[in-house]
Formats: C-alpha cells, sequence, structure tokens
C-alpha cells in the first residue's frame, strides 16, 4: 500500500492558472515565453490554455439555469432508481411460495 498526497487545488492556483492562460490567449505572448518565465514546462502551460480556451467557449448560465440544470439531473437519477425499484419489486412479487 502507498501512501499518495492528495493534491487540494486552491481557489489561487486555478486563478494563476487562468491568468496564466490570459496572458497567452489575449495578451499575444507565446507558450514557451510565459512558461520559462513561470518556471513550468511547455506541455504544462499548453495544458492551461487549452481549459482556459475551453471555459471561454462555454456558454454562461445563470443562477437559475444552473440551479434547474442539477434538479433536472437529479430527477433523471431518481426516476432511474424508480424503475429499478419497480423491477426489484416486480421480482419479489412473482416469487413461488
Amino acid at each position: 500500500m502507498t501512501n499518495q498526497k492528495v493534491v487540494k487545488q486552491t481557489r489561487r492556483d486555478r486563478e494563476f492558472r487562468m491568468d496564466a492562460a490570459k496572458m497567452i490567449v489575449e495578451g499575444g505572448r507565446s507558450i514557451a515565453e510565459v512558461a520559462r518565465e513561470l518556471g513550468h514546462s511547455y506541455p504544462t502551460v499548453a495544458s492551461w490554455v487549452k481549459v482556459y480556451r475551453a471555459a471561454q467557449a462555454a456558454p454562461k448560465l445563470s443562477p437559475v439555469e444552473v440551479q434547474l440544470k442539477a434538479a433536472q439531473e437529479e430527477n433523471r437519477k431518481l426516476k432511474v432508481q424508480v424503475e429499478f425499484l419497480k423491477k426489484t419489486m416486480a421480482y419479489f412479487v412473482e416469487l413461488p411460495k
């Protein structure tokens, strides 16, 4: 059994990465230049840029839309559970005694 250190990403870390990616995407700087300046590898900074671009492309939802989406997902899960319970109940009702 190995001890693995669980790294929790903090808000400051996310902001740092998004700021670095913003310098590249909106500031016109190269990935290599920013990576060297920050002391990170090129692939690492390139992945930050990829995440940043995906976040910028994602549609912005209002708090009500986010809440609605969460409620719809919960509703979907509950429907699946109800169907499973119906099938399970039908199985036990049909058992010969």
